[in-house]
């Protein structure tokens, strides 16, 4: 999920957010400076609806009264302290995956006796046991194009920005469905409507599935329960 402020483009705060799931779930946001809530539900059975509301809340102004009640350099001062913090605590966070992500592979090769045939770059995520190989590529037209910047979070689940790190684009997992269906899974979900293509190679057997986003469409969920019968 993510918070965009969208003040300057349609006077509105957007809402984002895109699921690997299909339970029931209800998202509640809270916009704390002004008490307006919203609420999203996605029932159980479907894949998790991507949630793209770009009127979600019309309080710009709220924060354009609040800016200058605080006006002055006191008020500067706070906010150039926020933003400072702010970037210092996403470095944190991405300090402490990328030690963690190592923490891991350095585990697998002790656990197998043997280099993990995928490695872990700022543009690949390795994936359930550092077996699958995790990239994609994005182009937004105008704005950009290339290839996703990749961040793992557990041994099965990473995400992928395009333009800023605090800004996430979409999140992925790779499961192992072998005891259920003879087949690892695939579940992915986006948090934009931009062009992208997701690739997923099984580095054991080099079989690979590319899954599309087509430009200006919303990212639709991946909840591949068939994507590589290449068990165990």
């Amino acid at each position: 999920m993510k918070l965009v402020d969208g003040c300057a483009l349609g006077n509105h705060y957007w809402v984002f957010a895109g699921g690997l799931t299909n339970v029931h779930v209800i998202l509640r946001v809270t916009d704390t400076s002004t008490g307006a809530v919203r609420y999203y539900e996605v029932p159980f059975g479907p894949a998790f609806t991507p949630i793209q509301d770009t009127s979600a809340f019309g309080t710009c102004s709220a924060r354009a009264a609040a800016a200058a009640d605080g006006a002055g350099a006191a008020g500067d001062a706070d906010t150039q302290a926020a933003a400072a913090l702010r970037q210092s605590a996403l470095a944190d966070i991405d300090a402490r995956l990328a030690a963690l992500a190592a923490e891991r592979q350095a585990a697998a090769r002790q656990l197998n006796g043997a280099v993990p045939s995928c490695s872990t770059t700022s543009t690949t995520m390795c994936l359930n046991n550092n077996r699958f190989r995790v990239q994609a590529t994005f182009n937004a037209g105008a704005s950009g194009s290339g290839n996703a910047q990749a961040v793992e979070l557990t041994s099965d689940t990473g995400y992928l920005w395009f333009f800023s790190a605090s800004n996430v684009e979409a999140i992925v997992k790779v499961l192992n469905g072998c005891g259920l269906n003879g087949h690892y899974w695939v579940f992915a979900g986006g948090l934009t409507n931009v062009q992208v293509a997701l690739t997923v190679t099984d580095t054991q057997t080099g079989v690979s599935q590319v899954y599309n986003n087509p430009p200006n469409t919303t990212y639709q969920p991946i909840q591949d329960t068939s994507a590589f019968s290449t068990c165990p």
